[in-house]
């Protein structure tokens, strides 16, 4: 039981004895009973914040008398005894962060997840970088980020791999990822699969058409061979296709098959050589096919080249870029005077030219009878691109050239074009093509 002295006898001990010391103790104010040890570590006797000496024995530095410990003049000292050798005074362990402690966490230090044993710094923990005690990763400062470890240390966070697509990731199909058919290895994007329009032969794939797997005239939706197509020789309607026979172009294709593009069937077509040597100012392409038609009918036009009005190819014996032309494709075309087979087109739609190579003629287009070695204007090149034409066919002058053809040949070395320039104040005639 704590003694209370009055305030007169405080007050005679202190002129008395001429010692005590007064704290300036929180409690004091309120009439509180102060605590066993005030600000400065030492017991308190009252409400007024008087220390209680220490007993006698306390502070020579031995343990002896009611002391439980006596550090002499270090008493009441940070690591040391209490100031009344009741104890241990403020220490690392003591559970009270103090002194030059970073963290006490009393009889906890050293342990995972506390301060460590000197008081000093947070001992292991998660966070620290390092794996230990029950911790299955430790990234540091990363930890609970993506790609790390969560934020509790106990397993791998979200990441590539986990099978869900978080973060900056495009997919995540967890172990799969870097095999075919699936995210790739990094989940930055889908890795090798069926529509990624390369042919993955390893995987079994036979085609990859992309985005167009599946439709008409492409690979089939699962890359295992082609989808619903002209040849497949079944008639795909929806389509467009007017037959399917599987056809395939030969220079002696019979008329009536199916056409190789499935589009209807092969036909007859003629081909001749206007009956007239005329100037090649005639207006231009009009003028040539109004020659064309009064000679062998409406259907009949000039086969004939301006680079503009009427294009064969823009690029040599390949087709592409054709403007007003009238030769059909897939279409046997036969001498008007001899009824033989001159050529069969492909879908190049040129004569003399097919797969965008150059093709002899099977038979020429005129005879003798009909033609007296003069031949016809063509404005083309070897390779039925367009080249000299008297000025778009308007020019008889002998200062202007255009290229021709002799109408009896029938090597590509001739037809369309013989190697030649003719300056345009020559006669000559038109080779004609049924539309």
């Amino acid at each position: 039981m704590r003694r209370i002295f009055t305030s007169a006898f405080v007050l005679g001990l202190l002129v008395v004895a001429g010692c005590g010391q007064v704290t300036s103790d929180p409690d004091a104010a309120t009439g509180d009973v102060d605590a066993p040890q005030g600000s400065d570590g030492a017991p308190e006797i009252d409400a007024l914040g008087i220390d209680a000496p220490p007993p006698a024995s306390c502070g020579d530095g031995i343990v002896n008398g009611t002391d439980s410990c006596d550090d002499g003049a270090n008493n009441g000292m940070y690591g040391y005894c209490a100031y009344d050798c009741s104890g241990p005074g403020l220490r690392c362990g003591d559970g009270t962060q103090n002194g030059p402690e970073f963290c006490d966490s009393g009889a906890n230090n050293g342990m995972y997840g506390y301060c460590n044993a000197a008081c000093t710094a947070l001992g292991p923990r998660c966070g620290d970088s390092t794996v230990n005690g029950p911790e299955a990763c430790d990234s540091g400062a990363n930890n609970g980020t993506y790609g790390y470890c969560n934020a509790t240390c106990t397993a791998l966070g979200p990441r590539c791999g986990d099978g869900v697509q978080n973060g900056p990731e495009s997919c995540d199909s967890g172990s799969n990822n870097g095999q075919y058919g699936f995210c790739n290895a990094t989940c930055t994007a889908l890795g090798p699969r069926c529509g990624d329009s390369v042919i993955q032969s390893a995987n079994g794939e036979q085609c990859d058409s992309g985005a167009n797997n599946g439709q008409y005239g492409y690979c089939n939706a699962t890359c295992t061979g082609l989808g619903p197509r002209c040849g497949d020789s079944v008639v795909q309607s929806a389509n467009g296709e007017q037959c399917d026979q599987g056809t395939v172009y030969s220079e002696t294709m019979a008329a009536g098959v199916c056409r190789p593009d499935c589009q209807g069937t092969v036909l007859t077509k003629g081909i001749a050589i206007s009956p007239t040597r005329v100037t090649p100012a005639q207006g231009g392409i009009a003028g040539a096919d109004s020659i064309c038609t009064q000679a062998f009918g409406s259907t009949y036009r000039a086969l004939l080249v301006d680079g503009t009005n009427r294009v064969a190819t823009v690029t040599g014996n390949a087709g592409n870029g054709q403007v007003n032309w009238p030769v059909a494709p897939y279409a046997r075309y036969v001498s008007v005077h001899s009824q033989a087979l001159v050529f069969v087109t492909d879908n190049t739609r040129l004569i003399g030219a097919a797969g965008g190579t150059d093709r002899n003629l099977q038979s020429p287009i005129a005879t003798a009878a009909q033609d007296d070695g003069y031949g016809a204007w063509t404005g083309a090149s070897s390779t039925w691109t367009s080249g000299a034409d008297c000025n778009n066919w308007t020019s008889s002058s002998d200062t202007v050239n255009g290229l021709s053809s002799p109408a009896q040949a029938t090597s590509t070395g001739a037809f369309p074009n013989n190697g030649g320039t003719s300056n345009c104040a020559q006669l000559r005639r038109f080779f004609c093509v049924q539309q």
